[in-house]
């Protein structure tokens, strides 16, 4: 993986939430990839920075992924922070839902362009928000 540092982190959550911001109705795909990085960039930032620590290569392998929910946890959210909704894929060609995708994985299926269900992305996207919100709020302690 790729080292960071804690400035070079948070600089990432402001640019890719700020992007997302000037989306407007514009929202898809995109959108939620850049609340996603967003989010993941601000909790490692917070990590680092609640750590004292001067970059990722001092987070241990299980901190170093795009599972939000596991960040969250090391950074002590509150439980409505912490509880994220489900994301499911769509059977190509019917509108089922086939697999759950993991929250590990949610930036490969909207970077893929993968057809997922629509309400799930609206609660999805809410979701990011909000833990993005909570991301700013923190950081302004």
């Amino acid at each position: 993986m790729v080292a960071a540092t804690m400035r070079q982190l948070h600089q990432a959550f402001r640019q890719h939430l700020g992007v997302a911001a000037s989306a407007g109705s514009a929202r898809g795909m995109s959108h939620r990839l850049l609340l996603c990085y967003a989010a993941e960039c601000g909790a490692k930032c917070l990590l680092l920075r609640d750590r004292r620590a001067a970059s990722t290569q001092t987070m241990s392998d299980r901190e170093r992924t795009h599972d939000l929910r596991a960040l969250l946890l090391a950074l002590a959210t509150p439980a409505h922070v912490q509880q994220s909704p489900r994301l499911h894929q769509r059977s190509p060609g019917t509108h089922a839902l086939s697999a759950e995708i993991g929250i590990a994985d949610w930036h490969e299926a909207w970077r893929y362009g993968v057809n997922l269900d629509p309400e799930d992305e609206r609660l999805v996207e809410a979701w990011l928000e909000q833990v993005s919100e909570w991301l700013r709020h923190r950081f302004s302690l």
